[in-house]
């Protein structure tokens, strides 16, 4: 087999193996300069040849299953997809909005040090308070669910773990998120404002609850989506 020919055979299997796109280009480049290397010795030109040059090293589908193995093992995700792609997520989403909320009253607390104000809901309901509910609901909640989400999938595609764990992940990501309930009753002048956040499980959840829970769905396929158009321009190119 013709070495070039060979090695487009490697680059097409590592792609299929869900390497990500600069391993697989490192990986060809120190085979092919391996190669290279042999075909300048003239001991290994008499031993086998420019055409046989690739015969040692053996087919192509069994090296790169040996690489994918071999880069699944150097994280701590591809030696435990459980625990990062299962138990993490669980973790994950909670402690994003215990920092969001943390954050949401450190800033209050901020504000009523510097004597601008206090953390009480004091401005009566109008346009603008209704914007500023909307951006807190979303820094609060929705944030944490996007930044959760894009964190497991890039993790799963450093860790070459495939699909099946990147979606399984989202959906346990889906579920956490579906059971975060958040409101803002904005003040009147006969009562003052006031915000909740809490998880529950409801028989009858809300609307923004069925779009939490669709959220990491739709951010995971999105990811899968982009990779496999990026692996199709590896193969293409």
């Amino acid at each position: 087999m013709h070495a070039p020919h060979w090695l487009e055979q490697l680059r097409t299997e590592l792609v299929s193996r869900k390497l990500p796109p600069r391993y697989v280009a490192r990986f060809v480049l120190e085979l092919s300069d391996h190669l290279n290397d042999s075909l300048e010795d003239p001991m290994s030109m008499d031993a086998f040849g420019l055409h046989d040059a690739v015969r040692p090293l053996g087919l192509p589908s069994e090296i790169a299953e040996s690489a994918a193995a071999q880069y699944r093992q150097r994280s701590f995700s591809g030696r435990h997809p459980i625990v990062a792609f299962v138990a993490m997520p669980i973790v994950l989403l909670p402690l994003l909005w215990f920092g969001a909320l943390m954050a949401w009253i450190g800033v209050g607390a901020g504000v009523a040090a510097l004597g601008l104000g206090d953390m009480k809901f004091e401005v009566h309901d109008s346009p603008l308070a209704r914007v500023a509910t909307l951006l807190l609901l979303f820094g609060v909640v929705e944030l944490p669910i996007l930044l959760s989400t894009a964190f497991i999938c890039r993790l799963a595609s450093r860790a070459a773990v495939g699909w099946k764990w990147q979606m399984l992940a989202c959906f346990v990501l889906a579920v956490v998120a579906s059971m975060a309930v958040a409101d803002v009753v904005m003040p009147t002048p006969d009562s003052k404002g006031r915000a909740f956040f809490g998880l529950g499980v409801s028989a009858h959840p809300q609307a923004s609850q069925i779009v939490q829970f669709i959220l990491p769905l739709a951010i995971g396929l999105a990811a899968l989506t982009w990779q496999l158009k990026t692996r199709r321009r590896m193969l293409a190119s």
